[in-house]
């Protein structure tokens, strides 16, 4: 018996350690090309680049939550539920592709070359993430880490041979991020176990089923990403597009701290899913655990990230402007408040609170807008203190999920089992 605890100990940390380097290398390839954006394109040229990487983030996590969620929670293995997860995954994909291009194309954000390139790369991003969650909903997350590499190394080359020809422009990243999503899909095939591979017969399909639970998890899982944009749009609006470039410098030279935190998140999500029979209480604990843990060390990093910006900080913009201090701590406060929400947010959606989480997390972003729309418009103040403003909703959040949520549904199973022991008793 203790062998086996301590062979199982061994797995859990090899199993956490696999989805910190899944998310990293993840989250490597966006963090790459918007380093070469910020050194190629400028402070403007990276806002831009920003600004479209965060639609398609947006898409992203609605795809996540709709499908990836669902294909880890439901019992894929059933051919209508595999055949839902099948078309919400080409529904998802093909609309929010066009989408994209329609809306850049009308507003004029991109030219119509531009506009086909980032639908084309959304939808091609969309589809591979779900290979990406198949291959986490089984645990293989060293195979993402291949995946993800291989993707980036397509994307670099890309933008190599395109450098001879001439100045990188907002197009060829575009380019490259498709082509790399596009091989990433391709590699992640024959990675999955056998039995993931086979496609379900497309009819009949349970759309409502993976609708049903996958609407709320897309919601839920929007809501940051979309809070995101929309704080992005203003920051452009109150500042500018070069004020918001410099400012996004500081978020991707941050940027680990944010890769630790989603990681361990991946991480929980699955593993809440797989012990959906252990008891809520004793879940709770370790999702406390896990929160103080990661909003530590994002503090740590960002205290030591804030100490080297002088020295590492034109590694990130080429020299060509500076990172602004308060800004970068700023960011290692927003991944603190992901940290200190995400374990319980989590935890919540998969004992059956997706719509009541939802809410919340609504609620928290809303809080965060109108807290960043004071730093900028009311008060004035420097565009470098944002990154504050929009972490007080997730702080407040995980508190009032871990509060109103968590606590009152541990009581309410614990009275649940005293009663039924009563009976058992009484019987």
């Amino acid at each position: 018996m203790p062998m086996a605890l301590a062979l199982r100990d061994r797995l859990s940390r090899a199993g956490a350690l696999g989805a910190i380097a899944a998310s990293f290398s993840q989250a490597l390839g966006s963090f790459v090309l918007q380093l070469f954006a910020a050194r190629a394109l400028g402070a403007a040229g990276l806002g831009l680049f920003a600004l479209m990487y965060s639609v398609l983030i947006m898409a992203s996590a609605v795809s996540t939550g709709l499908i990836g969620d669902s294909l880890t929670m439901l019992d894929r293995q059933r051919d209508t539920v595999r055949s839902g997860l099948q078309r919400w995954g080409v529904i998802a994909a093909l609309t929010s592709g066009l989408a994209a291009a329609v809306a850049v194309a009308v507003s004029q954000t991109l030219s119509l070359r531009g506009s086909l390139l980032l639908g084309l790369a959304m939808a091609a991003f969309l589809l591979e993430d779900v290979l990406r969650r198949l291959l986490m909903a089984t645990m293989r997350f060293w195979s993402i880490v291949l995946v993800d590499c291989t993707g980036l190394v397509v994307s670099l080359a890309t933008l190599g041979l395109a450098s001879l020809a001439g100045p990188l422009t907002i197009d060829v990243f575009l380019l490259a991020l498709l082509l790399g999503q596009i091989v990433s899909g391709v590699v992640a095939i024959p990675l999955l176990p056998r039995v993931e591979r086979r496609l379900a017969p497309w009819s009949p399909a349970a759309m409502t089923e993976v609708g049903r639970f996958g609407f709320w998890r897309g919601a839920q899982q929007s809501i940051r990403p979309t809070m995101m944009t929309v704080a992005r749009v203003l920051i452009i609006l109150a500042a500018g597009r070069a004020a918001f470039g410099q400012l996004e410098a500081g978020r991707v030279y941050m940027a680990p701290a944010m890769l630790l935190v989603q990681g361990v998140g991946s991480y929980l999500m699955s593993s809440y899913a797989r012990r959906r029979n252990v008891p809520l209480e004793e879940m709770l604990h370790k999702a406390d655990r896990a929160s103080v843990l990661m909003v530590g060390v994002a503090v740590v990093l960002g205290a030591l990230a804030t100490a080297g910006a002088p020295a590492l900080g034109p590694l990130v913009t080429g020299g060509g402007y500076d990172l602004a201090p308060v800004a970068v701590f700023g960011w290692a406060m927003y991944a603190a408040s992901a940290a200190a929400v995400m374990p319980f947010g989590s935890l919540a959606a998969v004992r059956g609170r997706q719509s009541l989480i939802v809410l919340f997390r609504f609620a928290d972003s809303t809080l965060s807008l109108v807290c960043l729309w004071l730093v900028l418009f009311a008060s004035g103040s420097n565009v470098s203190w944002s990154p504050y403003a929009l972490a007080v909703g997730s702080f407040v959040g995980g508190y009032v999920i871990r509060t109103r949520v968590l606590k009152p549904l541990c009581g309410r199973m614990s009275d649940a089992n005293d009663s039924g022991m009563e009976q058992i008793h009484a019987t």
